[in-house]
C-alpha cells in the first residue's frame, strides 16, 4: 500500500503537465489575434 499510494500523484501530475503542455502547443500555434 505504501508504494501504491504516490502513484495516483504522479498520474495526476502527468497528467496535468500533458494538458498544459497541448494547451501551449495550442496557443503558439494559433494566432494570438484569433
Amino acid at each position: 500500500m505504501h508504494i501504491l499510494k504516490p502513484l495516483p500523484t504522479l498520474n495526476r501530475s502527468a497528467i496535468n503537465i500533458s494538458t498544459f503542455l497541448l494547451i501551449n502547443i495550442l496557443h503558439s500555434e494559433t494566432p494570438k489575434e484569433a
